[in-house]
């Protein structure tokens, strides 16, 4: 009897904590609302481009059984068994699918360039669906996108937060691989307190590695020259 009613404070009180560390913690909006996007700082191109389709991408993400999960918390020990707290937050879901997000903060960036971009970020690409208006189809992989927390121990929490994605680009015309490359970018770090496990916590910082991926892209050179 005494372990059941103790178990059973730990989850009123860890119940309790998370709702006061969700309004305490909230650090922006969730992915991906249009709040979400953070204006990539980029300059308009001085020589403009043709005009280019930006395409969904192909969700390559491992371990990730739902399209749209940008959160996971795991606990790798936990003395009093599963509380309500893991539970609840165990994975949290964006407001679609994260190849799609991924594909339209792209778009957004070749726009930010003042570059013509044709959004077909709603449907799947192939090589000989490319759009009349555009020379050159954008799409690619998303290998990592989300944020990760993991408790070992009892007051120790891991956190990354990620993404990692293959950016492809083909021609019209020949349906020719022009260009494949790999961006990506990270934050991680440890803390001891419970408002590290809150997904809120997380959105202004999965927005902006986002945000830096998407201003590597398209500020890569290299790239750059290809879709002239």
């Amino acid at each position: 009897m005494k372990i059941r009613v103790r178990t059973l404070i730990i989850m009123v009180i860890g119940g309790f904590a998370t709702s006061v560390l969700v309004g305490c913690t909230y650090s922006g909006p969730k992915p991906f609302t249009t709040g979400f996007y953070l204006t990539p700082k980029v300059a308009a191109l001085s020589v403009p481009l043709p005009a280019l389709s930006v395409h969904q991408f192909v969700d390559e993400r491992w371990g990730t059984t739902d399209p749209t999960t940008v959160y996971r918390f795991d606990s790798i020990s936990d003395r009093f068994g599963e509380s309500s707290f893991s539970r609840s937050v165990n994975e949290v879901r964006a407001t679609e699918f994260v190849s799609v997000g991924v594909a339209r903060a792209v778009l957004r960036g070749f726009e930010a360039r003042g570059v013509p971009v044709v959004d077909m970020t709603a449907s799947w690409f192939e090589p000989g669906h490319i759009s009349e208006d555009t020379r050159i189809g954008i799409t690619g992989r998303v290998l990592e996108f989300g944020a990760r927390v993991i408790r070992s121990g009892l007051y120790e929490y891991r956190w990354v937060i990620a993404c990692r994605i293959a950016l492809e680009a083909y021609e019209a015309g020949s349906r020719q691989k022009l260009w494949e490359k790999t961006y990506s970018r990270q934050e991680e770090g440890v803390s001891r307190t419970l408002a590290s496990a809150v997904p809120e916590k997380h959105w202004q910082s999965l927005s902006r590695v986002l945000a830096a991926v998407v201003e590597e892209v398209v500020n890569d050179p290299e790239l750059l020259q290809v879709l002239q």
